[in-house]
């Protein structure tokens, strides 16, 4: 059985998903879709202007590719990290397994709970 951050930390966080496909991403189908991973987790969309701002602040690439009458969203896949002030901490590759990204995680946020 896999422990989770909490379980090893004692730190709780909130996985956010940000959709780069606001057309079909609906806030109602976001809501189911993110229930398939963790109660915790939380699905955001916006409009297209509010997308490519946040994935131009993070450098994330996404495009539309045509795919018969429909099209799928070609981007790149990597986890980020945000600290409870809002700033970036880290990014996480897809490759890690969930072993590494919960060490890497109860790492970096263990560091944020630590006052100088």
């Amino acid at each position: 059985m896999t422990r989770t951050v909490a379980d090893e930390s004692g730190i709780n966080i909130t996985p956010i998903f940000v959709t780069i496909d606001p057309e079909r991403d609906t806030p109602e189908r976001l809501a189911e879709y993110v229930k398939q991973f963790h109660p915790r987790f939380v699905g955001l969309t916006g409009t297209d202007q509010a997308i490519a701002d946040i994935a131009d602040k993070y450098a994330v690439y996404y495009a539309p590719a045509p795919m018969g009458d429909s099209y799928m969203i070609d981007h790149s896949t990597f986890t980020f990290l945000v600290g409870a002030d809002g700033n970036y901490l880290a990014h996480l590759a897809r490759d890690m397994s969930l072993e590494q990204m919960s060490e890497r995680i109860t790492d970096l946020l263990s560091q944020q709970l630590v006052t100088p």
